[in-house]
């Protein structure tokens, strides 16, 4: 489950920047690279780039790893 952090204000071109340097310092790939996920729903939930990528990777990825 992850936690809200309330981020309906910023812009969603700008979430998505935020997501994709997240996904790429842990994966080395950005979110383009990967299969898709609700991120527009991610962002409209207020969830942080932070955990919209964790709940990427638990919803869609499963890649283990012991980042998170």
């Amino acid at each position: 489950m992850a936690i809200p952090y309330d981020t309906r204000s910023m812009p969603f071109d700008e979430f998505m920047k935020e997501c994709d340097k997240c996904c790429t310092r842990r994966f080395g790939l950005g979110i383009e690279d990967m299969p898709d996920a609700n991120w527009r729903d991610y962002h409209e939930d207020g969830l942080s780039p932070y955990w919209a990528v964790k709940t990427a990777d638990e919803d869609y990825w499963q890649i283990e790893s012991d980042w998170l």
